[in-house]
């Protein structure tokens, strides 16, 4: 019994035993002044405007949209992965995706997610494509 005291006191004194230091000068917040600040600062942050809608570049529009089985059954060849994340609405992100597609060469995108209002107090829409290129002779007219 005398041998074990030691030992338990140890064990509670390195595992239980935690030392708080409070400074008896700084002033304590009160609950009131705590929840004004709180409300105030609510109110003043807003959402960020949305920018100006993007100018389309040309031949941007012919760029559409498959899915990734058709692509590869059309002969279409693996370019590039491209995310993007947009404040505005969510066809200015879309003509975004099609300039950034036509500044690479690529003729066709296979979604691999789009998210409209990913984060509905921002208003940021997520993107996430791949960019293909694809012989032009075997596009549909319906793509």
């Amino acid at each position: 019994m005398f041998r074990a005291f030691p030992i338990i006191s140890l064990v509670t004194l390195l595992s239980a035993c935690n030392l708080y230091l409070v400074e008896s000068g700084a002033p304590k917040p009160v609950a009131s002044v705590a929840s004004q600040s709180a409300d105030t600062v609510d109110t003043e942050i807003s959402p960020p405007a949305p920018p100006p809608p993007p100018k389309a570049t040309p031949g941007s529009s012919q760029i559409g949209f498959m899915d990734k089985t058709t692509a590869h059954l059309e002969g279409c060849r693996f370019l590039s992965v491209m995310r993007l994340t947009h404040r505005g609405h969510f066809e200015d992100g879309l003509i975004l995706l099609r300039n950034g597609a036509h500044s690479i060469n690529a003729n066709m995108m296979v979604p691999v997610r789009l998210v409209e209002m990913a984060d509905p107090v921002s208003g940021l829409h997520y993107y996430h494509v791949r960019l293909m290129r694809c012989p032009k002779q075997n596009l549909s007219a319906d793509s």
